[in-house]
């Protein structure tokens, strides 16, 4: 797939390929807290183990689905080819997933860069906001190319050269959701 083949725009969501869907589990306690949102970054020096509980068909790819938010699960060569990027923006800790290596990753980047008002957002009577299409001040990302924003922390948004670095070099398992209200949207590598 190359680029033309993308939405519109400077920003995508980022999501998984959920037909390559895994479950992941800590080998230990340590491990099984460091699956388990930002609050349980591991220390450096600590490489996260996990065990495949279960899977979907194919291998993992370079974006492995895990069922969480963050962190974000890296194969060891979408790690490589986007480190710059990933160190600039966020925290990472090495991982050992079934004897492969590979890198979890947790956003630090906030930005207060999404257009509140231009995007479409359906709002439950409890309050619950879900954001189904963004819409981003102009010149309000200052640039950053791995960020989530204010409003919605819980949703990882990249810019267009990280998604380049992806096409360019096959990686698998990458897929952004322009309409995440449609479920047909979904865009896959």
């Amino acid at each position: 797939m190359s680029q033309d083949d993308w939405p519109n725009g400077e920003y995508f969501s980022w999501f998984e390929n959920q037909e390559k869907f895994a479950t992941v589990s800590g080998v230990t306690k340590e491990d099984r807290l460091a699956t388990r949102m930002s609050q349980a970054i591991p220390p450096e020096t600590q490489t996260v183990r996990l065990r495949i509980a279960t899977s979907g068909p194919g291998d993992l790819g370079d974006f492995p689905t895990t069922g969480i938010r963050f962190p974000k699960i890296l194969s060891e060569r979408a790690f490589t080819l986007l480190r710059p990027m990933l160190l600039a923006n966020g925290l990472t800790r090495d991982a050992d997933i079934g004897g492969e290596r590979y890198h979890l990753f947790w956003p630090t980047s906030v930005s207060d860069c999404l257009d509140y008002e231009a995007s479409k957002i359906k709002r439950a009577p409890t309050g619950y906001e879900r954001l189904l299409v963004p819409a981003f001040q102009v010149g309000g990302v200052e640039s950053r190319s791995v960020f989530v924003t204010r409003q919605f922390p819980d949703l990882v948004f990249v810019g267009r050269e990280f998604l380049s670095i992806i096409t360019e070099n096959g990686l698998k398992g990458f897929c952004t959701w322009p309409d995440m209200g449609d479920d047909e949207s979904l865009i896959c590598v």
